[in-house]
């Protein structure tokens, strides 16, 4: 098994600490194909479990962090009724067969299951049971593609500006940069910061156009190079010396090195593509 699967393994069971965790998602939030990538592996490591291939550890971890969310206890129930029934159908040929029999694959059980000797009854029961697979599969497939929009570093990341930022001085001793919206920053002011000095959360002041009043909510969009990165919605906006303002508080883990722009877009606007936007870089 090679290294990345190793770690999609690691990361299904539990066995990342939270920063190698919140890598492995967002490295699949800016990199489409690995999503992919993680969808297999789950799947492979759902069948090591049907087939007894886990250690005993990996085992009690798969029962304790895997099958945490009922969609996943239900894929496992899924997949061990077609692997059952498959099974069950492949029992029926020459006793011959019993010998060599090996453990089957999913793949290898659908071609069994739609081979040629068997008789019309088992083979309609086998479209039926195709027709719920790919139904399954198409469903698993959205859901998890909603997910990937939300996931659980975005969560994270929400949860963390909910707190209130009125007092300032709570926070003077992180990296911090004061923005101004695009069409009224000038061309020679660079708004960087260093990785390598990112204290552990990072405070962003996005300064707001002058009319805007207290009342009034949020959604960031923080996009990274030209990806969408995160997603943060009912952001309020504070008071400053000169008008209002609105504070992100960033976990360093999720600032990597690259050119970023936050859209900001008041939230229940009757305004069509009514959003502010702010660039800033890490180097």
């Amino acid at each position: 098994m090679d290294s990345q699967k190793l770690k999609f393994k690691a990361y299904f069971l539990g066995q990342l600490t939270d920063d190698e965790s919140a890598a492995v998602e967002l490295d699949m939030i800016s990199e489409a194909s690995l999503e992919d990538k993680l969808h297999l592996a789950e799947s492979e490591l759902i069948e090591d479990y049907l087939d007894e291939m886990l250690a005993p550890d990996e085992k009690d971890l798969f029962n304790k962090n895997f099958l945490r969310t009922p969609e996943r206890q239900k894929r496992l129930d899924f997949l061990r009724l077609l692997k059952n029934y498959a099974k069950e159908v492949s029992q029926t040929k020459e006793a011959d067969s019993l010998e060599t029999e090996k453990k089957l694959s999913l793949l290898d059980a659908l071609k069994n299951i739609f081979s040629v000797r068997q008789s019309p009854a088992p083979a309609l029961i086998a479209l039926l049971v195709l027709v719920l697979a790919v139904g399954f599969s198409w469903i698993f497939f959205f859901f998890n593609a909603g997910q990937s929009e939300f996931s659980s570093v975005e969560k994270g990341v929400q949860e963390l500006n909910k707190k209130d930022f009125s007092n300032l001085s709570e926070y003077e001793n992180l990296s911090n940069l004061r923005l101004i919206s695009g069409n009224l920053r000038s061309s020679g002011n660079k708004n960087n910061l260093a990785e390598n000095n990112l204290t552990s959360d990072v405070l962003l002041r996005l300064l707001l156009p002058i009319e805007i009043n207290s009342d009034k909510f949020y959604t960031a969009k923080i996009i990274k190079d030209g990806k969408s990165a995160l997603t943060l919605n009912q952001i309020y906006n504070y008071q400053n010396n000169s008008g209002r303002e609105i504070r992100l508080l960033l976990p360093a883990s999720v600032l990597k090195k690259g050119e970023y722009q936050i859209e900001l877009r008041e939230e229940n606007s009757a305004v069509e593509n009514g959003k502010i936007i702010y660039t800033f870089a890490i180097q």
